[in-house]
């Protein structure tokens, strides 16, 4: 990260420490051109259903496309042994480490992810090292950037070099239901994941046989009473609901506890009662907390954070609606000594960050 030249005596940072840990400004002075360009292409083939234009540092940049992923792809049910794991994360975090690590940042063409209905696509500039197809059978892997991916090792975000080629190709036909996976190496390296017709509207298979029976049960007798108070609150597994009691706690008067299930409820059966304990709860916070969050991984004013919400900049809307987030841990103050600065602005914290997705798998009607 940091280096000498012993011809001339200089030393500094490198490229590498720059786009790990720089700011967005010292990034776009020492790269302007780096940038990556997410975008999903399902409905609308010829724009986009939906964009993440990122040009910040390397480990948010692996965040936010973390994210956008879990925003749009499904997760399916999947046993390894006798151990679930999670294919989607499995697989997209080779993915993405990949196109993150091995980028040519001297290049100006820009990092791609697409998802389209039928296969999802990355490409990113590259020092090719060979040409045509990889067989993960009969490959050489090759440090193109050497330091960044021993960062990533260390974060835990990939395994070893070469883990992302063979996890992809070990995992994909159970996840997309298609074709084997495609890596193309030459001026750039491109990934191509066929997925099958079903995979957008076939969630079916996260769920499994023995799931399906209880959820519909679960969504017809027990979500009846519900509906009549105009709450729904469902979570696709007890685990995502223990997820969030780690992760988020609510203020009281005098200390934090913890959610329970009186606050977030699971898939199952449950009274007018129960809902009528969370009603002030999700028309007062949730509603505003994920696209406070998503808008605000890069820092965001108190105006700007309400405009964004249709909202008037009034202290009574910064007290209900961002203060709370604040106080939770979920969004942090750039200027934390002086909470009141008029240049005082707000980010998502690291755990704001952790449950971005999971709130996304949240459903309120």
């Amino acid at each position: 990260m940091w280096k000498r030249d012993f011809q001339t005596g200089q030393e500094g940072f490198t490229l590498g420490a720059v786009l790990l840990f720089g700011t967005d400004q010292t990034i776009q002075q020492v790269v302007p051109h780096y940038k990556i360009d997410a975008l999903v292409r399902v409905q609308d083939k010829f724009r986009y259903d939906d964009r993440e234009y990122i040009q910040t540092n390397l480990i948010d940049a692996y965040e936010q496309l973390m994210a956008f992923v879990a925003k749009h792809l499904p997760d399916k049910f999947y046993l390894e042994g006798r151990q679930r794991i999670s294919l989607r994360t499995t697989i997209f975090r080779e993915v993405i480490a990949n196109i993150i690590t091995h980028r040519e940042y001297s290049n100006a063409l820009p990092t791609t992810i697409i998802i389209k209905q039928h296969v999802i696509e990355t490409e990113n500039a590259n020092n090719p090292h060979g040409s045509g197809p990889i067989s993960p059978d009969a490959f050489t892997p090759f440090p193109k950037n050497p330091t960044i991916a021993k960062f990533m090792m260390q974060l835990g975000w990939v395994e070893e070099l070469g883990s992302g080629v063979l996890n992809v190709n070990k995992f994909w036909q159970a996840y997309g239901k298609a074709a084997k996976p495609q890596f193309i190496e030459g001026a750039t390296f491109k990934t191509v994941l066929p997925v099958s017709d079903a995979f957008f509207t076939g969630n079916q298979d996260s769920n499994q046989d023995g799931n399906q029976d209880g959820n519909q049960d679960s969504n017809q007798d027990g979500n009846q009473d519900g509906k009549k108070e105009g709450i729904k609150i469902i979570f696709s597994s007890k685990a995502l609901l223990e997820k969030l009691q780690e992760l988020i706690y609510v203020s009281s008067e005098h200390s934090k506890k913890p959610l329970t299930d009186d606050v977030f409820l699971m898939k199952s059966n449950y009274t007018v009662e129960q809902l009528q304990k969370v009603k002030h709860l999700i028309e007062k916070r949730n509603e505003h907390w994920l696209p406070i969050l998503k808008k605000c991984i890069i820092p965001r004013s108190r105006k700007e954070i309400l405009e964004i919400l249709h909202l008037t900049n009034q202290t009574k809307n910064f007290k209900t609606i961002i203060r709370p987030l604040v106080n939770i841990g979920l969004l942090s103050r750039t200027i934390p000594d002086s909470p009141t600065s008029g240049h005082q602005k707000y980010i998502t914290s690291n755990n704001g960050k952790k449950i971005i997705h999971l709130l996304e798998d949240l459903i309120e009607d």
